[in-house]
């Protein structure tokens, strides 16, 4: 089985290592299913014109 996802990453021209990393980065994924939301705000001074920006994280529900 090994060596049929290696011919067929030679017939791709993509190196075997890469199969490897999306796996693992697949498999990372099933174990954290939920992502981080972040909530920006953006506020301008009214003296100096300078931008303000808060960062909020957003609690799962």
């Amino acid at each position: 089985m090994l060596e049929s996802i290696r011919e067929f990453c030679y017939l791709l021209e993509v190196n075997p290592l890469w199969i490897g990393i999306v796996l693992i980065a697949l498999g990372m994924k099933a174990f954290v299913p939920w992502r981080l939301q972040y909530k920006v705000e953006e506020t301008e001074e009214k003296e100096t014109g300078k931008k303000i920006y808060r960062i909020f994280r957003l609690e799962d529900k």
